[in-house]
């Protein structure tokens, strides 16, 4: 199974215009050489190219490649993928990336967040902020608690194909049959 950043690689080879950068990239993730990889990603964001940015934020999500972890710069390049590029991944990322943040410090505005990306995400049907938001809804997490909002995110998440909403359906529907609108 190909790993996004595999995925990534071969979007910049596909790319006729970033020679260096799919070379770069080759280098970095098939030999370790990831020295000037950084680099090259920042020339390649300034010129345009839509998955720089995403690669970018990864890098310093994981503290990989020849950078450091960096929580703010995570946040500005997946940001910027997600709402200048488009890229649902990076918002998905994004979204993510607030949501554990927000549990690790008992913060409530990163869990706003976190919805705000996912609702952003779920107006293109993506059955994972879908199911996400069914959860935020169903336990209160960074919004009022409502069941009835809950069931309605997984049940389109489930139609759209994610069988982990169904399976959240069904648990919502047992543990809280007494209290549902029918």
């Amino acid at each position: 199974m190909l790993k996004r950043y595999d995925v990534l690689w071969y979007e910049a080879e596909s790319d006729k215009n970033n020679k260096e950068l799919s070379d770069s990239l080759e280098d970095c993730f098939v030999n370790g050489n990831c020295k000037n990889t950084i680099n090259i990603l920042l020339k390649a964001d300034k010129n345009n190219c839509r998955i720089a940015a995403s690669l970018i934020g990864n890098f310093y999500l994981h503290g990989k490649y020849g950078v450091k972890k960096d929580v703010n710069e995570t946040i500005y390049w997946h940001r910027k993928a997600f709402f200048e590029n488009e890229d649902i991944d990076a918002g998905l990322d994004l979204a993510i990336f607030y949501k554990n943040l927000a549990i690790k410090n008992k913060d409530n505005a990163l869990h706003k967040k976190s919805i705000e990306v996912y609702q952003k995400i779920a107006t293109i049907n993506n059955h994972i902020a879908l199911t996400a938001l069914g959860g935020c809804y169903e336990i209160g997490r960074g919004v009022e608690k409502n069941i009835d909002k809950s069931l309605e995110y997984y049940k389109q998440a489930a139609e759209a194909g994610n069988l982990a909403a169904t399976m959240a359906m069904s648990r919502v529907y047992r543990k809280h049959k007494n209290c549902l609108r029918v």
